[in-house]
């Protein structure tokens, strides 16, 4: 049987209403309280690694900053930029109540998405004192420019890819035919593999339809996500992948959540303390599924020299 390997991965951003729309001003405490004292333990005692995904108000913040960086326990940090929030061309601010909408890969130019990575970059290294490796665009808007600027920028994994979903009608890109196991990205296609590129890509675990009637819509896919997904729907689409990559060395997993859906009324998926109990429960459920097979629960980068080791 192929070795398992399980990445929890999870976007780090301001606390939301149940539409999505920031706070106003910007409040933390998904990050202050829900991390630390909701998730962080969880993980600890499943032994899991997870990869937090920062975005830039989240760097900014004197309070985030502490809370993440007094976590205890394996965890790793990587970059997750928000446009909105940071130069050039800022259009949110620490008191701005609205939405996320931009795909940073087509509402804005390559040159001035490189920036914002760039300072994104600067910003986390200067902040948290350590340099990002890890990548994730916000609304899971990355294109093939969007891979250069990386490669420049000194990262080594990526994990913005949704296979299967198409965000055209939202002005973003289609994932439809990209791989669902992890492959070091040919610079000129975004799709393809080119072992000698350097960016690997780990694409967040999603298969098929959750029915073959349903509308062609991200919501009504199969997601290793806690948040909407059933355990039985999740159980299934391990399952599934175990079966379809079972000829493999590795299978790898990569289930993805954000911070503000672990605290009550932030998010549309836990309105409610019981939602949050829901949540945390069904993710307990899973990683103990998972932690029954032998699997090795990994950070990102762990992924990274994995597949680095067997090239």
């Amino acid at each position: 049987m192929s070795a398992i390997y399980v990445a929890i991965t999870i976007d780090v951003e301001a606390d939301c209403s149940p539409n999505w729309d920031r706070c106003d001003p910007l409040s933390y405490t998904s990050v202050t309280y829900g991390i630390p004292n909701l998730l962080q333990p969880v993980f600890n005692r499943f032994g899991a690694k997870p990869t937090y995904f920062l975005s830039p108000e989240i760097v900014e913040s004197d309070e985030s900053v502490k809370a993440i960086l007094s976590l205890t326990g394996k965890y790793e940090l990587g970059a997750h930029l928000h446009p909105e929030f940071i130069e050039p061309h800022v259009e949110m601010d620490r008191c701005s109540e609205g939405r996320s909408a931009k795909f940073a890969c087509y509402d804005y130019s390559d040159e001035i998405e490189f920036e914002k990575i760039k300072n994104l970059t600067r910003s986390f290294e200067r902040r948290i004192g350590r340099k990002p490796l890890c990548y994730r665009a916000g609304r899971y808007g990355a294109d093939s420019n969007t891979i250069k600027a990386l490669k420049q920028l000194g990262y080594l994994v990526d994990s913005s890819v949704t296979p299967h979903i198409d965000w055209a009608k939202q002005k973003g890109p289609n994932f439809k035919n990209y791989p669902q196991q992890p492959y070091f990205i040919d610079p000129d296609d975004f799709s393809k593999k080119d072992d000698t590129s350097g960016i690997l890509e780990v694409p967040i675990t999603i298969g098929g339809k959750r029915l073959p009637m349903l509308p062609d819509q991200w919501l009504f896919y199969s997601w290793l996500r806690p948040t909407h997904m059933s355990v039985c729907e999740q159980k299934r689409l391990i399952r599934q992948y175990i079966q379809k990559y079972n000829d493999q060395k590795c299978i790898v997993f990569c289930m993805m959540f954000h911070s503000m859906e672990v605290i009550p009324n932030a998010s549309p998926y836990t309105r409610s303390q019981n939602g949050v109990k829901r949540l945390l429960s069904r993710m307990e459920v899973v990683l103990k599924f998972f932690q029954e097979m032998d699997t090795h629960f990994v950070g990102l980068g762990d992924v990274y020299d994995l597949y680095s080791d067997g090239k």
